[in-house]
């Protein structure tokens, strides 16, 4: 079955949607398995750019609770959800399956029902997980060792009880095994971090979390 990606990003809050397109702009731009020039009609990276920007502004200016800010952060929302679907659907017709290509983008690859065989199965957990302060305040460094198989690996942070599914989110999805990096954590609080591979099949399995106080 030809991998697809996950299109989807109604279910993110607001903050959680502005990383998610700010890690998707970054890898489709000068993204050489996408040159430019796209298809006429396609939003293209500087599109994503200028919406991401109009959101993030609006996003800021609505935590005063004013309902005219309010309005106008959702109503850019709307806008920055609809470029991303539409790139999404480019990126699948130009990939055509291609799941280095799929990932090299920033969306994240959907589950399947395919029949198990080559990349078809789901990835074990990564091991030789490690978690150290990083170069910057606010910043954390994340090592797995290289999993056969992987296209890239999936980070995902949570702070509270790491057991409830729901603390967990995103962070932007790595190409290699080897000096991950997350940033913008908040300094002096702990957070878990967890990793798993990334094939055609989807997510694989999850190390066992780790947790750090960001310094």
């Amino acid at each position: 079955m030809q991998a697809k990606i996950i299109v989807g990003v109604k279910g993110l809050s607001d903050a959680n949607l502005i990383i998610k397109a700010d890690h998707i702009h970054l890898c489709i731009k000068n993204n050489k398995s996408f040159p430019l020039p796209w298809t006429s009609g396609v939003p293209v990276p500087d599109d994503l750019s200028q919406a991401l920007t109009g959101f993030k502004a609006d996003f800021h200016a609505s935590q005063t609770r004013d309902t005219n800010k309010i309005a106008a952060r959702k109503k850019s929302r709307e806008v920055l959800e609809e470029l991303l679907t539409r790139i999404a659907a480019y990126v699948e017709f130009v990939a055509q399956g291609n799941v280095d290509a799929l990932v090299s983008a920033g969306f994240e690859l959907r589950r399947n029902g395919g029949p198990s065989g080559a990349g078809q199965t789901l990835l074990a957990a990564p091991t030789d997980f490690r978690v150290a302060h990083g170069d910057v305040s606010g910043a954390v460094l994340l090592h797995v060792a290289k999993l056969a198989g992987a296209a890239s690996y999936a980070i995902q942070t949570a702070e509270g009880d790491p057991k409830v599914e729901a603390n967990w989110h995103h962070a932007p999805t790595s190409a290699t095994s080897s000096r991950m990096s997350v940033s913008n954590l908040v300094p002096g609080r702990v957070y878990w971090f967890r990793v798993c591979g990334i094939n055609s099949a989807g997510y694989g399995h999850w190390t066992e979390p780790m947790s750090l106080m960001v310094v």
